[in-house]
């Protein structure tokens, strides 16, 4: 089965005592899912206002953000269907690839 991702941009992300957590109600867009990263494949370019995204996949997985990313099995490794919220810069894009 291929590895696929998902994507979820955010506008906003508070902090509320030691918990941080995505502020539903700022969420930009959902982007449709990346049906097989089994080669490097990009997002859409983010929103203007998005600042955060979160983001999974459901296999073991690599990834990197920029203005033309290109995952490599070089950059970072991922677990299987854990969930990652990282802080981005607008219009940039997230690439993905699966791992082993």
């Amino acid at each position: 089965m291929a590895t696929r991702a998902f994507i979820t941009e955010f506008a906003d992300w508070p902090t509320q005592d030691v918990l941080t957590i995505p502020k539903w109600s700022s969420r930009v867009v959902e982007q449709a899912p990346i049906a097989d990263i089994t080669t490097s494949q990009q997002s859409a370019a983010f929103g203007a206002n998005t600042r955060y995204i979160m983001f999974s996949c459901d296999g073991v997985f690599h990834w990197t953000i920029g203005s033309n990313p290109t995952a490599t099995t070089s950059k970072f490794r991922c677990a299987a269907d854990t969930i990652y919220h990282i802080e981005v810069q607008p219009t940039d894009k997230i690439a993905f690839i699966a791992g082993t």
